[in-house]
């Protein structure tokens, strides 16, 4: 039998967390903490070619060529020519486009998570309880038969009393004409604690069934005295917040609902929930190194360019120097000729 997932979401408000002097307890109502739009109802570049290239015509010491443009340094000297640039233009473009893309993805991830809207942030990290007391197995009371496997559900909750050495209790009611007000329930659960648990460091839930297997029924949670350093009001909303999250979430088995539910929020509780402000010193550094690997790339790029220059520079004056000799040769003997 699975859990119903019909009725209405409404009523049924929070109750303030846990304190030192006195078990705290509260009820609620599936779906009364979840902001969502889902439906209530039903079920549960490349570069081209280099630069064209003429050589013209006449003698090999006229013939000098020199091309510059963004992605290539050319120089063609007696047609034999290198490129220069074009691979650290690509590497260029790909890293800075990785740098950007992964900030904005830490940016979207911090801001528009599922999770972050559906759950209340954490504000702070929280200790874990030093209880003394040993993981209790036998964690899981299910007069309904909604979960497939209590014992390795048992065993996975073990992971929130790890996390924040809690004990986690879950008790799933059948349906008991005698206890109808929500009053009547959280009063059943604060009995149910006092008779079933000898210690003060439990956190129980107990889901109360509706006379219609199609209704979702009501819930309420029960803390113990030792535990309100931990589940305190903030972790409450928290561990509701998941509830709703998961329990419409017709992918998930009972089983699933209530191991996410129970791990996401020790998860959550004991570490203070990232904010955008925390994200902006890794983006001012990104920034950063971003600018000085293109300023590093420009300086590059440009004694690249220079000595480009330099070296066709002196290739053209030494081409002159050889054209000077050769017209005096020509001219020198053009006279012993005459003469």
């Amino acid at each position: 039998m699975a859990r119903p997932t019909g009725g209405s979401r409404g009523g049924g408000g929070h109750s303030s967390g846990g304190h030192s002097s006195s078990r705290s307890s509260g009820g609620h109502r599936a779906g009364s903490s979840f902001h969502s739009s889902r439906p209530t109802g039903g079920g549960r570049p490349s570069y081209g070619g280099g630069p064209s290239h003429g050589y013209g015509r006449g003698p090999s010491w006229h013939r000098e060529r020199h091309y510059y443009s963004p992605h290539y340094t050319y120089i063609n000297t007696n047609g034999r020519g290198r490129r220069r640039g074009g691979l650290f233009s690509g590497l260029s473009t790909v890293i800075v486009t990785f740098f950007i893309l992964a900030i904005a993805f830490l940016i979207i991830s911090a801001v528009f998570s599922p999770a972050r809207n559906a759950v209340p942030g954490s504000t702070y990290a929280r200790e874990k309880l030093a209880s003394g007391i040993a993981f209790q197995n036998d964690c899981i009371h299910d007069e309904e038969g909604w979960f497939d496997n209590e014992t390795r559900t048992e065993r996975d909750l073990k992971y929130f009393y790890d996390k924040t050495g809690i004990q986690p209790q879950i008790v799933i009611k059948s349906y008991d004409s005698s206890v109808t007000s929500d009053a009547d329930r959280e009063a059943y659960a604060r009995d149910w604690y006092e008779e079933n648990i000898a210690n003060e460091s439990t956190f129980l839930y107990m889901y109360f069934s509706e006379s219609s297997p199609d209704d979702v029924g009501y819930m309420c949670y029960v803390n113990g005295k030792e535990t309100g350093a931990v589940m305190d009001s903030e972790a409450i909303e928290i561990f509701w917040g998941y509830i709703d999250s998961y329990w419409y979430n017709d992918s998930y088995s009972t089983d699933q609902v209530f191991i996410k539910a129970f791990t996401d929020t020790a998860d959550r509780i004991m570490q203070k929930t990232k904010t955008v402000a925390d994200y902006v010193p890794v983006i001012v550094l990104a920034v950063i190194l971003i600018a000085l690997f293109i300023i590093a790339l420009k300086a590059y790029r440009l004694s690249c360019r220079r000595k480009a220059e330099e070296a066709a520079e002196t290739e053209r004056i030494l081409n002159a120097d050889l054209n000077t000799m050769a017209d005096d040769l020509a001219s020198k003997y053009e006279k012993e000729k005459e003469n």
